[in-house]
């Protein structure tokens, strides 16, 4: 699921979606970018905080799915051919987010795997 919502991410991103300094959603298009994976989100401090969305975004990004320059995300030609390698490369990912800001894996909101 975490893999689906990545590819269904970047479509919508497509030619380019403003990000924050943190190189997240703005909170004003969290609301849009869960209707796009299937995740009611409420109103949020920052894309980061939803697990069911973030987790597909880093993903989508450790498989090339989505580039983040500067201000701007945009969809990518994906890098990784095989998908097993691909989930792996997204699993570390959330992990090493995890690690980073003391959330996500270990906490019972955490969506890895889905």
């Amino acid at each position: 699921m975490v893999v689906s919502r990545a590819r269904r991410l970047a479509f919508w991103v497509g030619q380019g979606r403003p990000v924050t300094a943190n190189g997240v959603l703005r909170p004003a298009d969290v609301a849009e970018a869960g209707q796009v994976v299937g995740v009611a989100t409420g109103r949020v401090r920052s894309a980061a905080d939803v697990a069911w969305l973030h987790h597909p975004w880093l993903l989508a990004q450790a498989v090339g799915l989505l580039v983040v320059e500067g201000e701007r995300a945009v969809a990518g030609p994906g890098t990784v051919a095989d998908p097993l390698e691909g989930w792996l490369a997204g699993l570390e990912a959330v992990l090493r987010r995890s690690r980073r800001t003391g959330t996500g894996a270990g906490r019972a909101s955490c969506a890895w795997p889905c």
